[in-house]
């Protein structure tokens, strides 16, 4: 099994989320009081509770009642764990006494860990140990280290590294000696069981084919690395490839986040002008609604409009022309006018009086003619006068005041 996060809500002190790495070794060092117990007794409850039976603690706290928050929060923690190629989610709320655990694809796998006692250990079916044998396999505390390395040289030597931890870790059968140790070692060394060989061998026995075994995989090795530094060549080239793969897809995700920013923008432009053309068909139906009342104009209508806006047209061209001319002959229409305007006294005249009025006209044509003679006559009667030196002007004077006498005396 392998601890990879955990997170308290309220665990005593405990507050906050810590990660592990299963490759690496986890130490957990800090200064005194800052939660270092904590954290590994938190690790402990998730797997496997909290005792809270005040009857098999007489005289003491229980577990749950010592690491129950300090300030009264939430008392609750979060443990991820992988176990057998399975990751697990443990999400324990001691207030509430209540615990769930999930499996990576989000199953409620609670009822797997269920124990007798109504209680749910998670540790026990996982690892087959019970939460005192966990804590001393999974870590040492402060004070208990100890146990394993003595303070005493002669107790150090006493027996190996490797026994004091088993008889650390062994709470079922006891302490185990080193004689005992010993023993089993000698008996292991007589026979030993290889999944390698059907039968049990010795270790001098085994030492040697494992050591032509080695000789054997040694010259493999060789032979596999003078074949590597025949490809490593296009080995590395092949991990160019790969970091031209990589730069590839980086530009294929970068063009592909484009090509959706574009897509984006089309369909942003193509909403805009389906807005538009919905307003345009909107004004489209209400002209339409408009000229509904419309709907009984012939179809020739236009041909008939046409004809008639060009009737019109020329029409308004022969008004405009006429109006051209009659602007022309209003002087000659005033002259008109004020002729008959003139004459308008003679318009009461019959046909006798035009008829008298031709005969005066004629007779006063012929007065005039009479006129012309006796003016013709005078012309010759003063040219005579100028002829014999005398003074036309004074002898016209004359006549005029003497009238005939006068004319006689000049004869």
């Amino acid at each position: 099994m392998k601890l990879l996060r955990l997170k308290a809500d309220g665990f005593g002190l405990l507050r906050g989320e810590w990660h592990f790495d299963p490759s690496r070794m986890n130490l957990v060092i800090d200064e005194n009081e800052r939660g270092k117990t904590s954290l590994l007794h938190a690790i402990v409850a998730a797997l496997y509770g909290l005792d809270g039976d005040a009857r098999r603690h007489r005289g003491a706290i229980t577990p749950l009642e010592r690491w129950r928050p300090w300030d009264g929060g939430t008392y609750r923690i979060e443990l991820d764990i992988e176990s057998d190629g399975e990751t697990y989610t443990i999400s324990r709320d001691f207030a509430r006494g209540s615990v769930e655990v999930f499996n990576e694809r989000g199953q409620d796998v609670t009822p797997d860990f269920a124990t007798e006692k109504d209680g749910f250990s998670i540790g026990q079916p996982l690892l087959g140990l019970d939460a005192d044998e966990f804590t001393k396999c999974a870590f040492w505390r402060q004070g208990e280290l100890a146990d394993v390395v003595p303070e005493l040289e002669k107790d150090r030597r006493s027996s190996t590294l490797q026994a004091r931890l088993e008889s650390a870790a062994d709470t079922r059968a006891g302490d185990a000696s080193a004689i005992e140790a010993i023993q089993a070692l000698e008996t292991a060394l007589k026979s030993f069981e290889s999944p390698l060989y059907p039968t049990a061998i010795t270790i001098d026995n085994a030492i040697k084919r494992f050591e032509g075994m080695r000789e054997y995989e040694t010259t493999q090795l060789r032979s596999l690395e003078h074949d590597y530094a025949a490809v490593a060549r296009p080995l590395e080239r092949i991990a160019t490839l790969d970091e031209e793969e990589l730069a590839l897809r980086a530009r294929l995700r970068a063009l592909e986040a484009h090509g959706a920013t574009l897509r984006a923008s089309d369909a942003t432009r193509r909403l805009e002008r389906d807005d538009q053309r919905r307003a345009e068909r909107a004004q489209l139906r209400t002209e339409a609604a408009a000229l509904a009342a419309l709907a009984s104009v012939p179809a020739d209508a236009e041909i008939i409009l046409s004809a008639q806006t060009a009737r019109h047209t020329e029409l308004a061209a022969r008004a405009q022309a006429a109006l051209a001319k009659r602007r022309a002959i209003e002087p000659e229409l005033a002259r008109i006018d004020a002729a008959l305007e003139h004459f308008a006294a003679f318009a009461a005249h019959t046909a006798d009086a035009a008829d008298a009025l031709a005969v005066r006209a004629g007779e006063l044509r012929r007065l005039d003619e009479e006129c012309l003679r006796i003016d013709e006559e005078v012309e010759l009667a003063l040219q005579a006068v100028r002829a014999q030196g005398l003074d036309p002007n004074r002898a016209t004077t004359l006549i005029l005041r003497d009238g005939s006498a006068g004319l006689e005396v000049l004869m």
